[in-house]
């Protein structure tokens, strides 16, 4: 097998060398005139695809398209404006810097466009849609030419728009950024493939610069991608059985992170690189059956996983027959395929890191590495050629209904204004003043956020999309929370503290509406009652609530009973909404001063740098008078001993199945209800070390200690989570105790006025007018915020709070000088890189061919 791929290698290189001096024939000369005709045909597929998508009645399609339309508004007013960096956009989370957290290239790309079409954002879309199909056609054009394929490289241009797992990336998901990633990713394969075949050092520069412009459309996917590219390399050297050159193009790969430092580094300091999770990863593994279904492909129009059965058994049969420069890319591909299937989940899961392996996002690119496979099969008989292009259209054209839909010719204004018939949005808008909070089910999801805040008027709002941009996120989380388990008192409070004078809930997203509508209803209007919010207009499902009498621009002050201190402590303000939440969780960035006003502490998931002096804080402050509440499921392992210990008091580790055995407490027998079925499992802490007990639990014949008193009666313990169970469940038992614990009531609010303020935004920053200290804005507080006046800035809980007179604070770049440091060192160090490899092309170049003068880049 390998002597036969050899020769069939030797054969491609005589054949080329045979016939690159020969003189042209009258039919060579027909083909290379064809050959420049065809970006006219190009042109003419992107017009019509233009038209097509005009007329779909569907456009802009895909569940995330208004978030990238937001953000390329946002960048179009900019420019407009002659604000070229739109750092700040006041509209989505209290404020949030939208361009910081996602790349940048997209949106300005389609901000541009929206330019162009004077405004129009729909329209902006489409001439980017068009241009998308050119860059994508145009890059397997460049690399058909660069290959010596120059039909097969235009077939693909012509088609891989049209791909499957292109479509729906860009027509289904409407993920536009990782769409546009697609006409980057190929040339950037290609640019690999020629490095490690030739050795031409321009090939390096290529490579650092489509990675970079990758990185700057999607850094997620461009993440996915150098790692799917140190896979392909790695299978090229096994298969060829020659490695020089991987270092080589890892380096380049590096560069290319580098020279985007500039936006990098803000970004990633950030926390972007903190956002994906397990449980979003399971999304992204599918069985086979669906992978590789085209009948079910065809029925749907496209699944949203259709990997391709054309180009998966393109890439077996390759594997089997063809020479060594196409193997890599088939099994690449084939790799993939394979991987994102179930079975492989639990693997990945156990993996270091491997929660960012969202296995069904590498498709575009498995496929693209079988198409450049494909490419390089240049003993692939003509026929089959011609029958695997044949099967490949027939294979994408059920994804064509994505972006022409039924050609209904239903225009997108027509269709938001339908989504907002019976929604009362309308109603919402018109009356607030300085922001819009609409707890919904969700089921708009991006769009319906865009409806609120853009659609019919800019209304600031506290929710959004693209949470991973939010500061505010934990706040968002705990407002959804509350809505879902029906904790109106915290929902209508913490309204109030983001700064929301009119509040609209679906009804939908109370948990107890479908049981009990009446009391639902009832129990909201009494909650926003209590918060000063008055129903201004109510249907079946939905009421809207408005603060009445507010300023146009205010801020609240609030005086809590309460302070939680953990990363666990945001479930107890659910139930008690007294406690103020705080975004440290570390004790020894509080003192005594700081905490000693509190009538109760509660510490869950709390953290510390010197254990001795976090104890020393507590028990001072329990010695004083101040009822510290500890959740001993948070109490974090010592540094030393490795058990969990925190004054005294240890933890043990225990388990419990399908529900507590009987509780005995000082409050009497607690027959608890089961668990909740997805926690069927409870692994938890019993105490040791309590001075007094006031309840037990029985395991295995013990009665072991969950409940006390350590070194004094301020000092309590908790274990058995009981304040996530009572979260989870709602159990009254345990409600009851929790009170008795906390000495507090689940009803009991803060005490919070509204103070009004006067905020001013532009380009450069903002000024605040504040009548007293301590004054929460309810805008979200951000690192590029920069007193202009030596005025400090406070942060609480992801707020901004200032204090009495007037604040100017500016947009400041984070992280700028750094950015830029990075970016330079990037570019240096390519440069450098490039002039040595190209110093040693010229000095071996008596060697042979792969020493050659290079070709710069493709």
């Amino acid at each position: 097998m390998r002597e036969q791929r050899g020769q069939e290698e030797s054969r491609e290189t005589a054949v080329s060398g045979s016939s690159s001096g020969s003189r042209k024939s009258p039919a060579s000369i027909l083909l290379t005139v064809l050959f420049c005709l065809i970006p006219l045909a190009y042109c003419a597929i992107a017009a019509a695809l233009m038209y097509g998508v005009s007329r779909s009645g569907i456009y802009p399609a895909g569940s995330d398209v208004t978030y990238h339309i937001h953000r390329a508004d946002l960048v179009c007013r900019g420019l407009v404006s002659g604000n070229f960096w739109p750092s700040y956009d006041p509209l989505w989370y209290n404020g949030v810097e939208i361009l910081r957290y996602w790349p940048p290239l997209t949106a300005y790309l389609m901000g541009f466009f929206e330019l162009i079409r004077g405004g129009d954002s729909f329209g902006g879309y489409l001439l980017f849609i068009g241009v998308l199909y050119l860059l994508d056609a145009f890059s397997w054009y460049i690399i058909g030419a660069k290959s010596g394929r120059r039909f097969l490289g235009a077939f693909f241009g012509a088609v891989w728009f049209f791909l499957p797992v292109n479509m729906f990336v860009l027509f289904g998901e409407g993920n536009l950024p990782r769409a546009l990633s697609t006409a980057f990713v190929p040339l950037l394969l290609f640019a690999v493939m020629e490095y490690m075949t030739a050795k031409r050092w321009g090939q390096l520069i290529a490579i650092a610069v489509f990675m970079a412009l990758t990185v700057l459309c999607h850094l997620g996917y461009g993440g996915m991608v150098a790692l799917g590219l140190l896979v392909f390399l790695l299978l090229y050297i096994a298969i060829n059985r020659k490695a020089a050159g991987f270092l080589d193009v890892v380096l380049a790969l590096v560069f290319g992170f580098a020279l985007t430092g500039i936006w990098l580094v803000p970004s990633l300091v950030g926390g972007i690189s903190n956002v994906d999770s397990s449980e979003t990863m399971a999304g992204f593994f599918q069985s086979l059956a669906l992978s590789l279904n085209p009948v079910r492909h065809y029925e749907q129009g496209l699944i949203p996983s259709y990997f391709g059965l054309v180009g998966f058994l393109l890439a077996c049969f390759g594997l089997l027959f063809s020479n060594r420069k196409s193997a890599p890319g088939f099994l690449n591909g084939i790799l993939v395929c394979l991987f994102s299937s179930t079975a492989f989940y639990p693997i990945f899961k156990a993996l270091p890191g491997g929660q960012y392996l969202w296995m069904m996002r590498f498709f575009s690119f498995g496929v693209c590495c079988i198409s450049i496979g494909f490419i390089y099969w240049k003993s692939l008989k003509k026929w089959m050629i011609v029958l695997v292009c044949v099967l490949t259209v027939a294979d994408s054209l059920p994804s064509l209904y994505l972006a022409l839909g039924k050609q209904e010719n239903i225009q997108p204004a027509d269709r938001f204004d339908e989504a907002q018939q019976g929604s009362m949005v309308d109603e919402a808008k018109a009356i607030t003043k300085q922001r819009l909070l609409a707890f919904n089910e969700g089921a708009g999801g991006v769009i319906d956020a865009y409806l609120l805040s853009d659609w019919g008027g800019f209304t600031p709002t506290v929710f959004g999309a693209g949470w991973e941009a939010s500061n505010t996120a934990a706040n968002i989380a705990q407002l959804n929370r509350a809505a879902n388990e029906s904790d109106y008192g915290y929902m209508f409070d913490r309204s109030l503290d983001m700064g929301a004078d009119t509040v609209l809930v679906r009804l939908g997203v109370i948990r107890d509406f479908q049981f009990q509508p009446e009391n639902v209803v009832s129990s909201l209007d009494a909650a926003a009652s209590s918060c000063g919010y008055k129903l201004y207009d109510s249907s079946d499902y939905i009421r809207i609530y408005h603060l009445s009498g507010a300023p146009d621009q205010w801020g609240t002050t609030a005086k809590y009973k309460g302070i939680a201190i953990g990363s666990q402590a945001f479930r107890v303000a659910l139930n008690f909404p007294v406690f103020r939440e705080v975004s440290s969780t570390n004790l020894n960035d509080f003192t005594y001063d700081d905490l000693k006003d509190y009538e109760v502490i509660y510490l869950a998931g709390f953290t510390y740098d010197d254990q001795e002096a976090a104890e020393e804080l507590i028990l001072k402050l329990s010695e004083h008078g101040v009822r510290v509440v500890i959740s001993a499921d948070g109490i974090p392992e010592n540094h030393s001993s490795h058990n969990r210990n925190f004054l005294g008091v240890t933890c043990d580790e225990v388990k419990f199945e399908n529900g507590f055995p009987e509780l005995d407490t000082i409050d009497g027998l607690l027959d608890t209800t089961l668990f909740p079925n997805d926690h069927r499992e409870w692994n938890t802490v019993t105490l040791d070390g309590l001075t007094d007990v006031w309840g037990t639990v029985e395991d295995d014949g013990l009665r072991l200690p969950f409940y006390g008193t350590g070194k004094n009666s301020n000092l309590i313990y908790v274990g058995l989570n009981l304040t996530m169970y009572y979260e989870l469940t709602g159990d009254e038992q345990i409600g009851r105790l929790l009170s008795h614990v906390m000495d507090l009531s689940g009803s009991e609010l803060p005490e919070r006025t509204v103070v009004p303020l006067t905020v001013n935004l532009s380009d450069a920053g903002m000024t605040i007018e504040s009548p007293e200290d301590g004054v929460n804005t309810g805008i979200a507080w951000h690192d590029m915020f920069s007193s202009a006046d030596g005025k400090a800035l406070a942060e609480e809980n992801h707020l901004l709070y200032v204090d009495e007179g007037k604040t100017v604070i500016t947009f400041t770049y984070p992280y700028l000088w750094q950015g830029i440091a990075l970016s330079l060192a990037g570019l240096v160090l390519l440069t450098a890189f490039a002039a040595f490899k190209k110093k040693a092309a010229d000095t071996g170049s008596a060697a042979g061919p792969c020493c050659e003068e290079p070709r710069i880049g493709l």
